[in-house]
């Protein structure tokens, strides 16, 4: 089967939660709010369609350690990946179904506002003149020597920056709107 690759934008809608295992591999689950608008002909107007909830997760070191450090709770990030849909049953056998967006790469939106970006790697700056170029904190030996707790942080509180209000809004495709129940159960990854 084939993999759906897709980009979304939204904000991130819990606190990261950065797993490490017996055998030293990490995983990075959050969930991204992604709000759905349209032009409302009628009225001239946006109006909201509702907004998706999607997991997030990534196994890739470098992108789980960054992802930890970099990004909390109202971010607005964009995400790249392979889409997938995770199904299991409920306690009353019921089926629940989620989206999981397996990520490649991923990073912060600036559509509203700006960011600074630190390589991770031992090299530092060097002018034209062979000298050393002050200003910019190399945070690779930071990141190197980084413990990751061995807990499953679930009860780790982020930083909340902004207002949830404040989502950013996305427009998805067309059509329809789509018709589906939604799950109250949060999904078991």
């Amino acid at each position: 089967m084939s993999a759906i690759r897709t980009t979304i934008v939204g904000n991130i809608a819990q606190p990261i939660r950065l797993q490490k295992f017996p055998d030293g591999n990490l995983v990075v689950t959050f969930t991204v709010a992604v709000n759905d608008q349209y032009l409302d002909k009628k009225t001239g107007e946006f109006a909201d369609r509702g907004t998706e909830f999607v997991r997030v997760q990534t196994r890739r070191r470098d992108l789980c350690l960054n992802a930890d450090a970099s990004l909390s709770v109202g971010d607005p990030v964009i995400v790249t990946g392979r889409l997938t849909t995770h199904s299991w049953k409920g306690p009353d056998n019921r089926d629940f179904f989620a989206l999981l967006l397996h990520a490649e790469a991923l990073g912060p939106s600036l559509q509203f506002g700006t960011t600074r970006y630190f390589k991770n790697n031992n090299q530092k700056p060097v002018g034209d003149d062979g000298e050393q170029l002050t200003g910019g904190e190399d945070t690779s030996a930071e990141l190197e020597g980084r413990t990751v707790p061995d807990d499953t942080a679930e009860d780790r509180e982020a930083p909340v920056r902004r207002d949830p209000s404040e989502l950013v809004a996305v427009c998805v495709g067309g059509g329809e709107e789509a018709d589906g129940a939604e799950g109250d159960k949060e999904p078991p990854f």
